[in-house]
């Protein structure tokens, strides 16, 4: 794309906000196809309008050989982007404006004259013409777009500058065009020279999303309109099922967070079920994957073995929730976002004391635990939970990555940060582009990481939000703010089969509470 467009729509965002005036509005421009000399049929224009090229077929194709369907789409989602914002703010203005993928067009002059104009020579993908009926229209230039539309459109009085940022280069095209998109976003262009200008009017649009699979056919050519944003989601092909069991058995002891199971199961079609609108993505263009799983975990007292003495301890509490998560990866950027929405119930609705007395009825010589009848009460659990991971290093055998997460919601609501590192024979997930590479037969080596978070509420330590009838619950000055969590596992992955053995550290979660250790095994399988 020529460089001419990144100056074009800075400018165009100047002119639109900084002009106060009234003004009346133009009538809508007469469009219809005609015959021109060069006989090639286009469209014509007898009024006022900015115009936005996209590229034709050919001129796609052409820039896709050279820069690949990933490259190619993500420029056309940022040049879709930003000539909707300018749309609608020229439109606000009294400008009228107009989309099209052809090559010929033709304007009319007041004074009767014709401007025919072949643009099939220029190779430029995305490009605007600005026309005020009277003068001949302009294919804005980068050194000289400030004084063609003032000259064309001398209503406009920009009384702000922004600094204009400096455009992506996807590629150089045989013609020495080079395919550029703007990298920041329209609206926030002035920050980086602490400009004080106004809010730009109307910055929401309505965006569609095209989640394609991986492998399958490139999406159409878009057709943009006024208000509208097509951008495109890839979704992971693949197919999971696993099991996570959590237990402290492995540590040889039994208090605290002393049992979890997790149960789930990830699918293409779960990336577009209407739930997955409230989650965010890593990015216009970006790989997702959905999953849908069930979470059961138990918390005791330091010891199950006597009645609990409901004071400067732990309490007894269950949770029993449905949880939906989406993964969103942005290979380009090395960035990661896991995101979930937890929706289930606590108390004795989760069946904690039903299954921990039955299991340890089902062990010879092992004691009831008691004191279940003091559980923290019933509860609704509705949690939102988002995580971002941004690789730092890879490499073959070695990924580092940092993370930063929020939890917020009637389960929990704590925010965290801290770093994971994967070490040994593994398929890379931050492998660029996106189709992943083929995956070795084997798989295997040492994952690990830690993370300090701050709590505001635990209720599992406190309670739940709406039912305050518990019969021993934390205070909140008993709540240990910081805590560390640490874990280093082993890993195993033979073609659809994986196993995953971790061990789990815990500092003190209340005052006189001490850290706790659990071990962690899953079983994968995917398809």
């Amino acid at each position: 794309m020529s460089p001419f467009r990144v100056k074009v729509m800075f400018l165009l965002a100047v002119l639109a906000f900084s002009c106060q005036s009234e003004r009346k509005p133009l009538p809508e421009p007469e469009v219809h196809s005609i015959a021109t000399d060069t006989a090639t049929s286009g469209m014509t224009f007898s009024q006022p309008v900015v115009l936005f090229v996209y590229p034709d077929a050919q001129l796609q194709q052409e820039a896709k050989a050279q820069s690949g369907n990933e490259a190619f789409y993500q420029a056309q989602d940022e040049a879709g982007k930003v000539f909707s914002e300018i749309r609608r703010l020229l439109r606000d203005q009294g400008i009228f404006t107009q989309s099209s993928d052809q090559n010929y067009f033709t304007f009319a002059l007041k004074n009767g004259a014709l401007v025919h104009l072949d643009l099939s020579s220029k190779k430029i993908p995305w490009t605007a013409i600005a026309f005020n009926g009277i003068h001949n229209p302009v294919i804005i230039d980068p050194d000289n777009a400030e004084e063609e539309l003032f000259r064309l459109f001398p209503q406009l009085k920009p009384e702000t500058k922004i600094r204009k940022s400096k455009p992506k280069t996807l590629s150089d095209n045989s013609s020495g065009t080079k395919l550029n998109v703007q990298s920041q976003p329209l609206a926030h262009s002035a920050a980086a020279d602490n400009t004080p200008v106004n809010p730009l009017p109307g910055q929401w649009t309505k965006t569609i999303r095209l989640f394609v699979p991986p492998g399958a056919a490139a999406p159409p050519p878009r057709d943009e309109t006024a208000g509208l944003r097509v951008v495109t989601s890839y979704i992971d092909p693949a197919h999971k099922f696993w099991l996570n069991f959590d237990n402290d058995i492995f540590s040889y002891t039994d208090r605290y967070y002393t049992n979890g199971v997790t149960l789930g199961f990830t699918a293409p079609s779960f990336a577009v079920m209407p739930v997955s609108k409230l989650l965010p993505l890593a990015g216009r263009t970006n790989v997702s994957s959905a999953s849908i799983s069930l979470h059961h975990a138990m918390f005791t007292p330091f010891t199950t073995k006597t009645p609990p003495a409901l004071k400067n301890d732990r309490p007894y509490a269950s949770t029993l929730f449905v949880k939906y998560s989406l993964l969103s990866e942005n290979p380009e950027k090395g960035i990661t976002l896991s995101s979930s929405i937890d929706l289930g119930v606590m108390g004795e609705a989760a069946l904690g004391s039903f299954f921990q007395k039955t299991v340890h009825a089902g062990v010879p010589n092992n004691d009831e635990p008691l004191g279940w009848e003091t559980q923290l009460g019933n509860d609704i659990v509705l949690n939102y939970n988002v995580n971002i991971f941004k690789e730092l290093f890879h490499s073959r055998n070695f990924e580092l990555q940092s993370r930063a997460g929020l939890q917020l919601g009637t389960l929990y609501t704590r925010a965290g940060t801290g770093v994971d590192f994967s070490l040994g024979r593994f398929n890379n997930p931050s492998n660029p582009g996106l189709l992943r590479p083929h995956s070795p037969n084997w798989q295997y080596g040492f994952k690990g990481g830690m993370e300090l978070r701050f709590t505001a509420c635990d209720a599992t330590l406190q309670g739940g939000w709406f039912n305050k009838n518990n019969i021993y619950a934390l205070k909140p000055e008993e709540i240990e703010r910081l805590t560390a969590l640490m874990h280093l596992g082993f890993y195993t992955r033979f073609r659809s089969f994986g196993l995953n053995i971790s061990q789990y550290f815990l500092s003190p979660e209340f005052k006189e509470g001490k850290k706790h250790l659990w071990g962690q095994i899953t079983l994968e399988y995917e398809w």
